[in-house]
């Protein structure tokens, strides 16, 4: 999901890669949500899933309709992950709470996962380029960085010289 937001539109080829690996994650998280969902339809890991496996195919309005029964309480670090990205697809997310969310998602982490990748994305897109600087190199100091460490670091603008590094807005990609 990630990956397809990061690649620049001039790069078709991979582009095409990495919908045709969205897609094939989605369908398998949409048929793991709904065996579970047969067995523990109440449950808020299963309803979770099935949040995170709707937005993967790009199925937001319907991921809505359950995301109020996720963010009663407190949220749990995943919780808190799956519901920024939902918001991260919309073309203006709330920017406090999506930051907010991803920032406990990512302290859960035991390395740079899928919340601090997001985080960095999110920044950027959000015009916080010093505060994606210090997350991509937060990151890079890891023993094991991110796979998509390369593509965040592009996406980086300097923030010294004021510039944008060319993070569009990819939210219809799912």
């Amino acid at each position: 999901w990630l990956r397809l937001r990061l690649l620049p539109e001039s790069a078709k080829d991979a582009r095409a890669v990495a919908k045709t690996q969205l897609d094939d994650a989605a369908r398998r998280a949409k048929v793991a949500a709904d065996r579970a969902a047969e067995v523990a339809p109440d449950d808020p890991a299963v309803t979770r899933a099935k949040v995170d496996a709707l937005r993967l195919a790009d199925d937001r309005a319907v991921a809505r309709t359950l995301a109020p029964r996720l963010s009663s309480g407190t949220l749990a670090p995943e919780t808190a992950y799956v519901l920024a990205a939902l918001d991260l697809g919309e073309a203006s997310p709330p920017w406090p709470t999506v930051l907010e969310r991803l920032r406990l998602a990512a302290t859960a982490e035991t390395t740079p996962g899928r919340a601090r990748a997001a985080l960095v994305y999110a920044l950027v897109r959000s015009g916080d380029a010093a505060g994606a600087k210090a997350e991509v190199e937060r990151m890079a100091s890891s023993p094991r960085p991110h796979p998509l460490l390369a593509e965040l670091r592009a996406i980086v603008p300097d923030p010294a010289a004021g510039g944008d590094a060319g993070v569009k807005d990819a939210g219809a990609d799912g």
